[in-house]
């Protein structure tokens, strides 16, 4: 099992590769991406476990149709629910910087880049990333 970013850090053990007790004095990048990982490989070594059995699609598939798949209304939910917060925060100025954590393959990036001058996404699978 790969641990999100969004997992309690107490339940983090110390083998996992997400646990930042002690930091690296090296800084990995995969072209040219800073990867904030202690152990790529032990990350890779996860996701292939995943994709072997049998949630291969959840790392490779496109994720270009989750606006019109079957969790959509879920999706547009939670949408509504953020850009609320944005506009409600736009209103005391400029967003100069936002960040969307478990980004996938920038899915939402259409729709948050209006409300900001820089958008970064973030996630643990490489795979969605590049």
């Amino acid at each position: 099992m790969v641990h999100s970013m969004s997992k309690n850090i107490n339940s983090i053990s110390d083998s996992s590769p997400f646990s930042y007790d002690v930091l690296d004095q090296k800084h990995l990048e995969f072209d040219g991406i800073p990867l904030l990982i202690r152990d790529y490989a032990l990350v890779q070594s996860h996701i292939a476990h995943a994709k072997n059995t049998g949630k291969k699609e959840w790392y490779e598939a496109s994720q270009e149709t989750i606006w019109t798949g079957p969790y959509r209304h879920h999706l547009l939910k939670r949408k509504k629910y953020v850009e609320s917060i944005l506009e409600k925060r736009a209103r005391l100025g400029p967003i100069q910087t936002l960040l969307d954590l478990g980004c996938g393959d920038g899915a939402n990036f259409s729709w948050l880049k209006v409300y900001t001058e820089k958008l970064y996404g973030s996630d643990y699978n490489i795979t969605r990333l590049v």
